[in-house]
This record gives structure tokens, C-alpha cells and sequence, in this order.
């Protein structure tokens, strides 16, 4: 065989190839799970709306980002990071920062996509219209809590409302100013959305006012705050205790198995199976 006719053969058999792989090429969802599918269904919905729940497990991983550096929290056996009990060396690239801006992000997310699937929920006899509106104003609730974590934090961050499904290399930064409008916006429409009770663990009419009672109560110190920020902190506040007494003990209070109880506006619920290790040496830190 000559070297023209083996160059000839080798060409063909790569023409040959490339025809009968493109099935082979062509993209497959082996799940055979769509979330445009599954997100509209009422399971899928709950499922979703969970999540956003969830991630109250993932902000609260460890506590240095709300304790570290104050009186209420002190150094036991493990070291705490330095920058954040120190007020030293501390930048953004603090493992401890970084994975908590990180998370509320992604747990902002998640609020975002159970909004923009909140309408689009099939209605039936056990997710009815009611319940569709309840769920709206227990994202709405989450999603101004995950702001409000973060301007404490950081300041003015990128206020993101859109359900992002493809890579975006730059956000606006918002002003502090701007991102507490948008947190009690959503808080304030949390409230007409909210039935008058709901399960325990869930967003709550008292729950939201004790937030946004703290929402004002903070943005009355900044140099943008509303003339009535501390009168509607304290009304707020009223409003959530609504004449209810202390009548629980502090030991039963804090005691371990009697996180139920009537002085619970709000609380991150969590089974201990779901702890990511019982034996850990670190304790359970915030869980």
C-alpha cells in the first residue's frame, strides 16, 4: 500500500469517527430530574423551601464570626483565629470570613430561586393558595435575615434578587444604605404574606418583628438612619412580645431538649443526626 492511499485510509477512518460519536457528545441529564420540572411541583416546592431553612445550619457553622473578640465567648482548648477575637491581621482572605460571606450568599440563592418558583407551584388540596403566600413570606423573611447578617458584617454588599443559573464575574456593590431598604422591604411584605400562627420553627409574625425591630434598632446608629428608627424598634418590639410574660425558667430555657418552649420567636431547627460528626473533638460548636 502506498503512502497516499495509507494517508487516504487514515483520513477516512477519522471522518468515519467523528460521524458516529456525536449521540456520544451530546449532553444527557442521567438524573432525569429537571428543576423546571421538579420546583413546580408541590413535594418539589417544600423540598426547596426547606433549603432555605437549611442553610441557617450552614451561616451558624462556627461561631467566630458572631462571638470571637467579645465577652461572650472565651478561648477553651482550640485557639481562635486571631483576626477576629484580636482585631489583628485580619483580610479577606480569613478562612473564617470567606466561607461565611460564601455561604449567606449561597443560602440567598436558594431564597432567590424560591421565589422566582413560588407562582408557578401547582395548587392543590394540600398546597393550597394560603399555604403558596405563606411559603412566599417565609423566604421573604429568610432572605432579609441573610442581608441583614451580612451588612453587619461588611457594610454595603451587592443586593442579588435574580436567580442566577450562569457565571457572573462582577456584582454592583450596594450601599449600606440601600441594602437595609431592601431588608426591610422584605420584611414588611413578610408580614402581609404570614398567616396568623404557623408551625414552630418557622417564620413567624412575632418572629418578624423581633427582626425588624433589630433591623431599625441598628440602622438607628448609622449616619443614614430614619428619624423613626428606635420608635419603630420599640413598637416593633412590643408588638412581638405582645404582652407575653417571662414564665419560663432560665435553666429550662437553655436546657438541652427544651429548645420548644412559649419565649421562642425564632430558632434554627436541626435533628442531632444531621450533626456532622457526635464524636468530633471540636464539640458541636454552634450546632
Amino acid at each position: 500500500m502506498t503512502t497516499t492511499m495509507k494517508n487516504i485510509l487514515l483520513a477516512s477512518l477519522i471522518l468515519f469517527s467523528l460521524s458516529n460519536c456525536s449521540d456520544y457528545l451530546d449532553e444527557k441529564n442521567k438524573s432525569n430530574v429537571l428543576q423546571t420540572d421538579y420546583y413546580p411541583t408541590a413535594l418539589g416546592y417544600e423540598t426547596l423551601v426547606n433549603s432555605t431553612y437549611a442553610s441557617l445550619r450552614e451561616v451558624y457553622d462556627v461561631p467566630w464570626i458572631f462571638l470571637a473578640g467579645t465577652d461572650e465567648f472565651v478561648e477553651g482548648r482550640n485557639l481562635q483565629p486571631e483576626g477576629l477575637t484580636k482585631y489583628k491581621n485580619l483580610s479577606s482572605n480569613d478562612t473564617d470570613v470567606a466561607n461565611f460571606y460564601t455561604t449567606v450568599y449561597r443560602a440567598i440563592q436558594r431564597c432567590n430561586k424560591a421565589i422566582y418558583y413560588n407562582d408557578k407551584v401547582e395548587i392543590n388540596t394540600t398546597f393550597t393558595d394560603i399555604v403558596r403566600k405563606s411559603r412566599l413570606g417565609e423566604v421573604k423573611f429568610l432572605r432579609a435575615y441573610y442581608y441583614f447578617l451580612l451588612v453587619q458584617q461588611f457594610g454595603g454588599v451587592s443586593i442579588v434578587k435574580d436567580v442566577i443559573d450562569n457565571p457572573v464575574v462582577s456584582f454592583k456593590r450596594n450601599t449600606a444604605a440601600e441594602v437595609y431598604d431592601f431588608i426591610i422591604a422584605d420584611l414588611e411584605e413578610a408580614l402581609t404574606l404570614l398567616p396568623a400562627s404557623t408551625d414552630f420553627g418557622r417564620a413567624s409574625i412575632p418572629g418578624v418583628k423581633h427582626i425588624l425591630a433589630k433591623v431599625h434598632l441598628t440602622r438607628g446608629y448609622e449616619s443614614f438612619a430614619s428619624s423613626d428608627d428606635f420608635t419603630l424598634a420599640a413598637s416593633l418590639a412590643d408588638e412581638a412580645i405582645n404582652g407575653k410574660a417571662l414564665s419560663v425558667s432560665f435553666e429550662d430555657l437553655f436546657w438541652p431538649g427544651k429548645e420548644k418552649n412559649a419565649e421562642v420567636l425564632f430558632s434554627v431547627q436541626f435533628d442531632k443526626t444531621s450533626i456532622k460528626d457526635l464524636t468530633a473533638d471540636g464539640g458541636n460548636q454552634n450546632y
